[in-house]
C-alpha cells in the first residue's frame, strides 16, 4: 500500500521533468528529489509588521505582546488590533502615549472608565476630546479633569464654558484659563484678579473696560509689576499712574511707554 503510494507520487513527480532529462536517468532521480524536498520543506512564516499587520490573522491580531510593540513603533496599528485588546488598558495606554487621540479606538469600558483616563489626561488634555460624551457632560468628571490639566478648558462645550464654578476651578490652577471664559467673567473683577495672581499675563485677556480702570490696574500692577506692559495704552501713558507704580518695578530698570522712558536705579 505504501509502496504503491510512494510510486504514483514518483510518477506524478516524474510528469513535472522535462522531457529531455528523462533521458538521463541519475538525473532524473535528482530532479525528482528536489521536487519532493520542496514539496516537503514546511513554508515560513511571513514576518508580521506595521505594514502587514492589517492583513494578519484574528490570533496575531488578539497578540498584546506583539500588538504593543507594534503601536510603539506605528501608533495606527491599534486601530486594527481585536476588539479583547480595544479594552485592555496597557494596549490602549501604550497607544494614547504615542497619540492622545488614539482613545477614540476603545471599547466603550475604557471610555468611561475614570480612574483610567484621569492620569493620561494628566500627561494630554486632547484625551480629553476622545472620552465617552457621557462624561464630557458630566460636571463632576470635568472638575477632576481640570484640575489635573486646566488645559482641558480649550476642549469644553460652550455650554460648559459659562459655567463659572468649572471656570474658577481653572483659573485657579493657572490664571490662563481667562483667555477662555466668557466675557461676562474677563469683566468681573474677582476673577481677573484672582487669573492675575496666578499668572499675571492673563490680565491680558481681561476686557478693555477691566484694563482702562485706572484704580484696579494699579492694584494689579502691585500684584505683580509686569501687568503695567499689557494694561491700555491710554493708562501706560499716565504720568500719574506711571509715578505711583514706579516703587513695584523691582526686576527691570528702565519702563518704556508711548510717550515716556524713565529709569530706576
Amino acid at each position: 500500500m505504501e509502496k504503491t503510494f510512494r510510486d504514483g507520487v514518483l510518477r506524478n513527480l516524474s510528469n513535472k521533468i522535462p522531457p529531455k532529462l528523462k533521458k538521463k536517468r541519475t538525473t532524473v532521480f535528482q530532479e525528482i528529489q528536489n521536487l519532493i524536498n520542496v514539496e516537503e520543506s514546511p513554508k515560513k512564516k511571513k514576518k508580521i509588521t506595521t505594514e502587514n499587520f492589517e492583513f494578519s490573522s484574528p490570533n496575531t491580531k488578539n497578540n498584546k505582546k506583539l500588538v504593543i510593540s507594534l503601536i510603539k513603533q506605528k501608533f495606527e496599528i491599534v486601530r486594527f488590533s481585536s476588539k479583547e485588546l480595544l479594552g485592555e488598558e496597557e494596549v490602549i495606554a501604550t497607544a494614547i502615549r504615542e497619540d492622545p487621540f488614539s482613545l477614540y479606538w476603545a471599547s466603550d469600558r475604557l471610555k468611561l472608565d475614570e480612574k483610567f483616563l484621569l492620569p493620561l489626561i494628566k500627561d494630554d488634555e486632547n484625551v480629553f476630546s476622545e472620552v465617552h460624551p457621557m462624561l464630557q457632560s458630566d460636571k463632576n468628571f470635568v472638575l477632576k479633569s481640570i484640575k489635573n490639566n486646566w488645559k482641558v478648558v480649550t476642549l469644553l462645550s460652550k455650554e460648559l464654558i459659562k459655567d463659572e464654578n468649572l471656570m474658577k476651578s481653572a483659573i485657579q490652577e493657572n490664571g490662563l484659563a481667562l483667555e477662555y471664559c466668557s466675557e461676562s467673567m474677563k469683566n468681573d473683577k474677582e476673577i481677573v484678579e484672582e487669573a492675575v495672581k496666578s499668572e499675571w499675563s492673563s490680565l491680558e485677556f481681561a476686557s478693555p473696560e477691566i484694563r482702562s480702570n485706572k484704580e484696579f490696574m494699579f492694584k494689579m500692577i502691585k500684584i505683580d509689576q509686569f501687568c503695567f506692559s499689557v494694561i491700555s495704552e491710554d493708562l501706560q501713558v499716565d504720568k500719574e499712574l506711571q509715578w505711583k507704580s514706579k516703587k513695584y518695578f523691582k526686576c527691570f530698570r528702565e519702563v518704556e511707554t508711548k510717550n515716556l522712558t524713565f529709569s530706576f536705579k
